[in-house]
């Protein structure tokens, strides 16, 4: 049997057919109470949990019009991404009207470069269509630039000037309540449409910050910067993992800015100024939270649809139909077992409540060298349980009810413990990082402001310029400093935990080291890079 993977489950999320409580047996199948269900409200018409609206009501707590970023966002984007069928209840939960379709609105990246007229414009290194654009944009965000250089993003910048004003108002508000839009009625389809509308606005911060950055405007770049930082935190206030990770990608996009704001011309003064605002916003939300609610709802109420027999195990599990018709598959054992009441519900329900217990406390262990050790057990655990399942026969039926039951629950963890979920520790421990370089480039900044040179060592910026010296999160040990001819390198090894010499992502095989540089140090590694690539 192939493994059981909750992108599987979300693959066919949209063809899942639930029924309504009308005509369900006033007794559910399992308990409700803390060990199991794991809340005991709001409760549905048929007296199960209704977990999107649980998740919704935490989400909502203390969130008004005046006070929720979102409600701005929507005003620079419109209606973007939202079906007709549900923009009403929408907008409803914003607690806003409905606006105009049609508007002064967000205007996306390739929206924009569709709408060109390639006829006049020039083949630009062998392209030409909506290619040139997305490398355009791809250079801009990433160092100073100006309008002669690339007049098409500078063109696009230009057109959404308005939804750049309403969405920096929306990152100073202290909220984000984006509404929990179900699809058929689980947990984990519902839908997310603000996030990807939100990336392509902070694609447009990033560049435009780089523009000013160009213009020799440092406080015009910082606004914009501090702008994508306030959103990232605010993204991520968002109960999923999924909306953790997408703020985690726009931290990252602005600690890169907040590097190329340091190489500039900045006073010691502004470049502490700009280093405290940073450190006052706090970290982006972590994953911890997100494990132990919403992603523990996921399972808890897949569980619970499935007890309901709301969905149709042939779904659940991720095997292909065999070609003898009577071959006996997974699920047709999965749907015996419900069939014959040789489930304990509140066994598989108390199972994987252990284990999202068990995930959360690794997430909010204080060092990573704790939490990857506790992590390997746990995916050693989750791999074990999986080879389990899948001995799920006939011959299990035979075992009673506590056998299928336990058999039963180790495939629903296999399923809904996420390797996505393993992306987000790391992801997250990549930004503690990040954050961390983000103030040492603008403490280096503010020292050679005031003697002309860096310094020779790390360590001479404390107190003074910088309140502790952060050590590398993945060894424990110092981060790596060089002071050279090209001006400074810093820098932490990496999830691979190999020094690779300054190089970071996509500048070298396997390269993954965490990064901040001088601007002569960043043309002498993007000149090595591109020669080793040439070479290749």
């Amino acid at each position: 049997m192939q493994s059981f993977t909750r992108l599987f489950l979300l693959s066919f999320i949209g063809a899942v057919s639930l029924r309504t409580g009308n005509g369900q047996d006033s007794k559910i199948p399992f308990t409700i109470d803390r060990e199991t269900t794991h809340i005991t409200g709001p409760v549905g018409e048929d007296g199960s949990i209704d977990y999107i609206e649980a998740l919704s009501l935490r989400q909502r707590e203390g969130v008004t019009p005046e006070n929720n970023s979102v409600v701005m966002f929507r005003r620079a984007f419109g209606n973007r991404d939202l079906s007709q069928n549900v923009a009403v209840e929408y907008y409803k939960q914003l607690g806003i009207d409905v606006p105009p379709d049609e508007g002064d609105y967000l205007i996306g990246i390739n929206e924009y470069a569709r709408s060109l007229d390639w006829s006049e414009v020039p083949v630009v290194d062998g392209l030409n269509g909506e290619q040139v654009v997305i490398d355009q944009h791809g250079e801009a965000e990433s160092r100073p630039w100006t309008q002669d250089e690339f007049p098409l993003i500078a063109r696009w910048i230009d057109l959404n000037e308005k939804p750049l004003m309403l969405a920096i108002q929306g990152s100073l508000r202290p909220k984000y309540f984006s509404p929990l839009l179900p699809n058929n009625g689980l947990v984990i389809g519902i839908l997310l449409p603000d996030v990807q509308n939100i990336r392509e606005i902070v694609r447009l911060l990033t560049a435009r910050a780089m523009l000013k950055l160009g213009k020799r405007n440092a406080e015009g770049a910082w606004h914009d910067v501090m702008a994508c930082h306030r959103i990232a935190r605010l993204v991520a206030q968002g109960p999923t993992l999924i909306e953790m990770l997408s703020g985690i990608a726009t931290e990252a996009r602005a600690c890169k800015c907040d590097n190329q704001i340091t190489n500039g011309f900045l006073t010691a003064e502004r470049a502490l100024r700009f280093s405290q605002e940073l450190r006052v916003l706090g970290d982006v939300p972590g994953c911890a939270s997100k494990i132990d609610v919403a992603e523990r709802y996921m399972y808890l109420d897949v569980v619970e649809n499935a007890a309901l027999q709301r969905i149709d195990p042939q779904q659940l599990v991720n095997e292909p139909q065999p070609s003898d018709e009577k071959a006996t598959t997974v699920p047709t054992i999965f749907q015996q077992a419900i069939n014959l009441e040789l489930v304990d519900w509140d066994l598989v329900l108390r199972m994987g409540n252990e284990e999202f217990d068990r995930a959360a406390k690794i997430a909010r262990l204080p060092t990573r060298l704790e939490r990857q050790s506790e992590l390997a057990r746990l995916n050693a655990d989750l791999e074990q349980m999986q080879k389990d399942a899948a001995q799920l026969d006939s011959a299990t039926l035979l075992g009673g009810k506590t056998v299928v039951s336990r058999k039963l629950g180790k495939m629903m963890i296999g399923m809904m413990l996420p390797a996505v979920m393993r992306i987000a520790y790391e992801a997250e421990d990549r930004n503690l990082m990040r954050q961390e370089l983000s103030h040492c480039a603008f403490a280096l900044a503010a020292w050679r402001a005031d003697c002309g040179e860096y310094p020779e060592q790390l360590g001479h910026l404390a107190p003074e310029y910088l309140q502790h010296i952060p050590i590398d999160i993945y060894t424990g040990q110092p981060l790596i400093y060089r002071r050279s001819d090209f001006g400074y390198l810093l820098y932490g090894v990496g999830p691979n935990l190999k020094d690779n010499d300054g190089f970071t992502f996509g500048e070298g095989t396997d390269t993954d080291d965490l990064v901040v540089r001088s601007a002569g140090e960043d043309q002498r590694i993007g000149e090595a890079a591109r020669s080793a690539k040439e070479g290749n």
